[in-house]
């Protein structure tokens, strides 16, 4: 009657000295007041220090009082996951409390939006259009959102996030590395800061790897059309430009769009990148500056 909509979802405490706690962007997204409820029943006031629709990863601060939260210990190497580990997903999926579904790891780096490096310039977040997921068959359902993703010791190895639409056994995670390193700016009131060419990407087709490819170079390991360089951006001053093909990314092989990406990623804002790109005739190697 008072137009108040009231939604549940997960997440859990990383930092127990500052009583911070992760969960989704989406999660919190428009809201005006949040509660965090422990799994002991407290109730906190929650207050949302930033929120990054990027890689759909906030951060909240409860209102404890002094009182320390229990943390859950977060694993900060994706290289100790692999496909096949056994995962258990762990929250509030339709309002049921503290639910615990088992799976296995399905994949790694999985990419769930359209190909694209460009910062956005409307106002309709698209969420986690820079992440590389992992993919589980534990069940993660609505509610589910925000809440840790456990490997067999316990450890968060995942925010849970998302399930595919129309599918069965299909949920996806932000890795546990990438969550933390997104929270560690948000924690301090920053945007999270992300490294950015200013591409937009697509696969390579036959005809775009025949006009660039020769008998004495051929493209053996793949990569990924530009189909456009934003104006203005790094790429733009750097002197990338429109069908060049991009084969390597700081020297190495990059296969398609996704793996161009993830070294965009993993690279540091203002790190010089070089972007190899082949085109009729000649490969370059062009720095770019993220």
């Amino acid at each position: 009657a008072d137009g108040v909509r009231y939604s549940h979802a997960s997440g859990f405490c990383y930092d127990s000295a500052k009583a911070l706690v992760l969960t989704n962007a989406h999660v919190v997204h428009g809201a005006t007041r949040v509660s965090v409820v422990t799994s002991t029943g407290e109730r906190y006031r929650g207050t949302v220090l930033g929120a990054d629709a990027h890689t759909d990863i906030a951060v909240l601060r409860m209102d404890t009082a002094g009182r320390r939260v229990p943390q859950a210990p977060v694993v900060d190497q994706d290289s100790l996951l692999r496909v096949g580990d056994w995962v258990v997903a762990i929250g509030h999926p339709i309002g049921l409390d503290h639910t615990v579904t088992l799976g296995i790891v399905s994949s790694l780096g999985r990419s769930l939006s359209a190909p694209r490096d460009t910062q956005r310039t409307d106002n309709s977040p698209r969420w986690a259009d820079r992440v590389r997921f992992i993919q589980t068959d534990a069940a993660i359902n609505p509610g589910n959102s925000g809440g840790p993703l456990l490997d067999r010791k316990g450890r968060v190895v995942g925010i849970n996030t998302a399930t595919a639409a129309h599918a069965d056994g299909i949920g996806f995670a932000v890795p546990a590395r990438r969550a933390l390193r997104v929270a560690a700016d948000l924690e301090k009131g920053q945007q999270a800061a992300h490294a950015y060419l200013g591409l937009e990407l697509a696969p390579l087709t036959p005809a775009a790897l025949e006009r660039v490819e020769s008998e004495d170079e051929p493209v053996r390991s793949g990569g990924a059309l530009v189909h456009r360089v934003v104006p203005g951006s790094p790429a733009d001053a750097a002197g990338l430009a429109v069908d060049d093909v991009v084969v390597a990314v700081g020297g190495k092989p990059v296969r398609d769009v996704a793996a161009v990406l993830a070294a965009v990623d993993d690279a540091e804002v203002g790190e010089t990148v070089r972007v190899t790109v082949r085109r009729p005739a000649e490969t370059l190697d062009i720095e770019v500056v993220a």
